[in-house]
């Protein structure tokens, strides 16, 4: 459902945090990933924060009004 009561500032502040997460997150999936490989189970799991930090995203997104072609960029990542 498309957000009424929150104001643009909001989905822009909420938006700008989830950007440092996924930023922060993704560093260090590939610092884990290249000292210790790819099946690593802390690597795993980094990706499986990194889905929950999109699937977040992509309701926000959603919520806010922001264009839907955003919505299909954000579910390829």
């Amino acid at each position: 459902m498309r957000g009424i009561l929150k104001s643009d500032e909001y989905f822009a502040e909420k938006l700008s945090k989830s950007d440092e997460e996924v930023a922060h997150y993704e560093e260090l999936v590939a610092k884990v990933c290249a000292a210790r490989g790819e099946n690593d189970r802390g690597v795993q799991n980094g990706y499986g924060i990194l889905a929950s930090i999109y699937q977040n995203r992509i309701n926000l997104i959603y919520t806010s009004g922001i264009r839907d072609d955003e919505i299909k960029e954000t579910y390829i990542s």
